[in-house]
């Protein structure tokens, strides 16, 4: 469930095309794992 989350997130990041929303959500998604 967690993961499908993070899909929906990225999915969603890459539709806006926004760098700095897709860099910070990266750095997230790093310290996760």
């Amino acid at each position: 469930m967690k993961r499908r989350i993070m899909l929906f997130k990225f999915k969603k990041i890459l539709e806006q095309k926004e760098e700095s929303n897709f860099f910070n959500w990266w750095g997230v998604f790093l310290q996760q794992v």
